[in-house]
């Protein structure tokens, strides 16, 4: 018996927005080394105003449910640092 274990697909969604961390430093007023040096990045990703994580995690399921089928997806992560409703996991909505 042969039994298949571990990652199979993956995906990730994000806005089509991006903010420039210089601009970020300049309104803030700080350094821009705090994000290019402190944290490693030059940019981020900013939702638009219909955009929430659940809303992300729907687009990032929506090409694996197009290649697989529901039928054969057994478990589903949903791993994310934001949340919309304290009481539920955001995996709930999606």
């Amino acid at each position: 018996m042969s039994i298949s274990i571990g990652i199979h697909d993956l995906s990730f969604a994000t806005s089509e927005f991006v903010l420039p961390h210089t601009a970020l430093a300049d309104y803030n007023g700080t350094e821009i080394g705090k994000y290019h040096v402190g944290i490693g990045q030059e940019s981020m990703s900013v939702p638009a105003a219909d955009e929430d994580i659940v809303t992300m995690a729907a687009a990032a399921a929506a090409p694996i449910i197009a290649r697989h089928g529901k039928d054969r997806i057994r478990t589903v992560v949903f791993a994310t640092e934001s949340s919309i409703d304290q009481a539920k996991s955001a995996g709930i909505y999606v």
